[in-house]
């Protein structure tokens, strides 16, 4: 939405036309924001500030109810200015607003809704630390086996923190939970004529206390579609811990708690193209995991193997928020072209504030590893990008069916080399192999190697 902002001295007229980010932005408050953006003090102005809109002049302050929000084509009309130096502090300032550059302070419908999302996933980490769900965790994780599973793996160049996650990460995929793309009918236990009807809110009490954020309500065209079949998308971790199935949301929220449970330090990564992962600390480093792939520290399979093309991705620890989206793209240039939801200023400041506002007394938060991990961040996307990847970053999603991974399109293009790699590749890992290990014997068995 375009604004015109107007201002004069003497009797020369000067204006900017700004385009706006959000196109619900109350009048009020764009004044308001203005104005926080100079550093001209509201005495300086020997007139006042108003919206004219068709011509015709109207108070910001009482605006009509249907009204309050600024149009296309509005003016903002400033006052007369005392000297040149207010002037040109005015002048500045619209052109920062002309850049994308909101006042950090300033909450607008925009930035409403994208704090909204942060606090839902905010309110999922939490869960991950209720000590009565890590104690429901441990009694149900077989953590003699896994821990065996790790001590006895012999690899000189892995660490035993980094052979404890990837047994989590198999287990986790290959014994405890299910994908579901669609329910099975209550009528035939079946799923393949399933179609989703639509949805609704949590009813029963069950629903309520798994806090299901939506029922999908499905009908099977097998049994004639009379008989619904009701999907809750649970987001408590303990209720998961029983139902054992579900999609990225559900697996990711469910194997945080399970880490916690291991005593492992982890983040729960939500990207903003639809999907969830998790990160976890190892040897003092964070590293990507996602338990619905049993992929480890292959951040770039996202972009480089799905073909995601991504915004942002935050990872939330128990003390801490980060902007982590330059760990998982090479391609940061196009990516920030993208995020547009909010001005990159505004972003800054409100995760700065609300980094902060996590730390507490047991916190092991430490200023030199968030430094150091700054610092990697920094160097993923400012590197030359050689095209050199692991060979788990480059195969399209595993999870989920062929035809409901195709829908998001994220099988990494869908071309039939691609394809007959996804199929081998899948098989693998299904039976327990290590992602990596898995797309290496993947590429032998393409080359002509036995199988």
């Amino acid at each position: 939405m375009k604004v015109r902002v107007e201002w004069k001295v003497d009797t020369t007229v000067r204006s900017e036309t700004l385009e706006l980010l959000d196109d619900e932005l109350d009048a009020d408050l764009f004044v308001s924001q203005l104005s926080s953006l100079t550093e001209v003090d509201p005495s300086g102005f020997l007139g006042d500030i108003c919206v004219v809109r068709g011509g015709f002049r109207c108070d910001s302050i009482s605006l009509p109810s249907d009204a309050g929000k600024l149009r296309e084509d509005d003016t903002v009309r400033f006052g007369f200015c005392v000297d040149d130096n207010n002037i040109e502090s005015l002048a500045a300032s619209l052109q920062s607003m002309m850049k994308g550059i909101q006042s950090p302070n300033v909450v607008n419908a925009a930035s409403r809704r994208f704090m909204q999302r942060i606090d839902g996933a905010l309110a999922t980490r939490r869960r991950h630390d209720d000590n009565t769900l890590v104690s429901k965790a441990r009694r149900i994780i077989p953590i003699e086996k896994i821990e065996s599973e790790a001590a006895s793996t012999i690899n000189a160049t892995i660490s035993l923190e980094e052979r404890r996650v990837r047994a989590l990460l198999k287990w986790f995929k290959s014994k405890f939970f299910t994908w579901v793309d669609k329910p099975q009918c209550i009528g035939c236990a079946k799923n393949d004529k399933m179609r989703c009807v639509g949805s609704r809110g949590a009813q029963t009490p069950q629903e309520r206390r798994g806090l299901a954020g939506i029922v999908e309500i499905y009908a099977c065209d097998r049994c004639g579609g009379a008989t619904k079949t009701f999907f809750p998308r649970f987001n408590n971790p303990g209720t998961l811990l029983d139902s054992r199935r579900g999609r990225c949301g559900e697996w990711a929220n469910c194997f945080c708690l399970c880490a916690v449970a291991l005593n492992m330090r982890v983040r729960y990564v939500m990207d903003f193209t639809d999907h969830v992962w998790a990160e976890v600390n190892v040897d003092g480093k964070w590293r990507h995991c996602d338990p619905c792939e049993n992929a480890y520290d292959t951040p770039l399979m996202y972009e480089s193997g799905w073909g995601k093309k991504l915004t942002y991705v935050f990872s939330i620890g128990d003390n801490e928020i980060i902007d982590s989206t330059r760990r998982y793209t090479k391609k940061w240039p196009e990516t920030l072209e993208r995020r547009s939801l909010v001005s990159e200023a505004w972003l800054r400041n409100y995760l700065s504030t609300l980094d902060a506002s996590m730390r507490n007394s047991r916190s092991l938060w430490s200023p030199a590893m968030r430094e150091q991990e700054l610092g990697e961040l920094r160097s993923n996307v400012s590197a030359a990008d050689t095209g050199m990847r692991k060979v788990g970053e480059t195969v399209g999603r595993i999870s989920g069916s062929a035809a409901w991974v195709e829908s998001r399109q994220e099988d990494g293009g869908g071309n039939d080399a691609a394809q007959r790699f996804k199929r081998i590749f899948q098989t693998l890992v299904e039976s327990g192999l290590d992602p990596n290990a898995a797309a290496a014997e993947t590429v032998r068995r393409l080359r002509g190697g036995n199988r």
